[in-house]
């Protein structure tokens, strides 16, 4: 199970910097976007194949950013720091909507393969209410993330981002104690988290003291 928690980890990192990368058009090789963008999409076929938990939450929230951005983002003015910075929607690149596709199609896959323990499981058991909780939780907070800062840069995003980062850490390590209870699909989705906020961090704080504007493709 770490071994899968630390490619969910990697997993997240990875799609962040991706993204950080695309949104604001970081001066970076092709070739080292596409060694990113193929790691990434590896590494979440990987997941979605072995764990249903994961699949499922994962599918979740990117079906809660494609609502977001058809009612939401899609409709706001982006900051022009760049002259590309123009697009905040979150689902903005084919390997976002290959990941719900892939997400998508896993599910029957996986509900066909554990028809029998689904059939035969106590949907009131603990296990379920974590699972529960978690796609609650994880929902919630892409929500929140989402409404409240939008933009790809800002500091009220990197406080948050902060906030979110040991919101997620302390629940990790509040839980361990109890992991027979929780399914291990809910603990790579917050590894996965973890990864995406950590990665998001990095790269806020390296924007806020002004590090990367060399590396930055400049109105003309």
């Amino acid at each position: 199970m770490l071994t899968i928690h630390i490619c969910s980890f990697v997993y997240g990192a990875l799609l962040n910097i991706y993204d950080d990368i695309i949104d604001t058009k970081l001066i970076v090789s092709s070739s080292t976007i596409e060694y990113i963008k193929l790691s990434t999409t590896t590494l979440f076929s990987i997941l979605f194949f072995y764990d249903g938990v994961f699949c499922f939450i994962h599918f979740e929230l990117t079906i809660l950013s494609l609502m977001m951005d058809s009612f939401y983002t899609s409709k706001l003015d982006a900051n022009k720091e760049t002259e590309f910075q123009k697009d905040l929607c979150v689902m903005n690149d084919c390997i976002y909507t290959f990941a719900c596709f892939l997400s998508g199609i896993m599910l029957p896959l996986h509900t066909i393969h554990n028809w029998m323990y689904l059939m035969n499981t106590d949907f009131l058991d603990v296990r379920n209410l974590t699972l529960y909780a978690n796609i609650l939780i994880a929902g919630l907070l892409i929500s929140i993330d989402g409404f409240c800062t939008p933009e790809h840069v800002s500091d009220k995003k990197l406080y948050l981002r902060c906030l979110l980062l040991f919101f997620f850490c302390t629940l990790i390590w509040g839980t361990l104690k109890y992991s027979f209870y929780v399914y291990s699909g809910c603990y790579s989705i917050g590894f996965m988290y973890i990864g995406i906020l950590s990665s998001s961090v990095g790269f806020l704080g390296l924007e806020k003291f002004e590090l990367l504007n060399n590396y930055k493709r400049k109105i003309k």
